[in-house]
Order: structure tokens, then sequence, then C-alpha cells
């Protein structure tokens, strides 16, 4: 993967895991990255001093031809949210990404282990 191919890679964010995947099933291994700092929020939920860590995950689709594609938006975080829950929004700090079939639907479901903050569902 050529550095060319991550345009949309941010250097200033603190990655600490990543996993492949084939989650649209098209028979090539994409890419899902976690960061454990995004982009932090002072005070977000106004009771002094809290930080937070949001926007904490890049998907890369693998375009078949050695290049990725970064496809985030299907996680549904296209705004750059600051409301923490909203899809593809890392509510704390991620740590490691897994792709297992969790509820046994034959598809990946994407599941992060997570730091400071509540379970997103």
């Amino acid at each position: 993967m050529a550095p060319s191919t991550m345009e949309d890679y941010d250097a200033k964010r603190r990655f600490t895991g990543c996993a492949w995947g084939d989650y649209d099933r098209d028979g090539y291994v994409d890419l899902i990255v976690v960061s454990h700092m995004g982009e932090v929020i002072d005070d977000v939920l106004e009771h002094g001093d809290f930080y937070i860590a949001l926007r904490g995950m890049t998907l890369f689709h693998n375009e078949g031809d050695g290049t990725f594609a970064n496809v985030t938006y299907l996680l549904g975080d296209t705004s750059g949210a600051k409301v923490a829950g909203d899809v593809g929004v890392v509510y704390g700090a991620g740590f490691q990404p897994a792709w297992v079939d969790y509820d046994n639907d034959g598809d990946s479901d994407l599941y992060v282990v997570n730091d400071i903050g509540r379970q997103i569902k």
C-alpha cells in the first residue's frame, strides 16, 4: 500500500489497531484502522474538565488494483460528527477492531475494543 493511495491519512492521530477483512464480500481484503486519539472535544458533556476522542475509525476499501479508497462514510461519519454514539464515531479511545459475524447472519460485523466511554450499539 503506497502512502499516495491513502491521501486522507491523518498523521496527527495515534493509530492503535487495524484489522483486515472482506466486509463487502467482493473477494478483496479491506482495512479498518482505529486510533486512540482523534479529534479531542473539551467538556463534551458540560460536566467540568472532560476530554473525549471522536472520529477514531477509518475504513479503506480494497479497489482490487493495488489501491485503497477511503470509505469511512460507510460507517455513517460523513461530516465530522461531534455527537457521541453516531455510527462510525468512537466515543472514547479505540484500541483494536475485529471483523466477526456477531449476529450469525453470514456477514462481517465490526467490533472495536474501546477505552473511556460508552458502548456503541
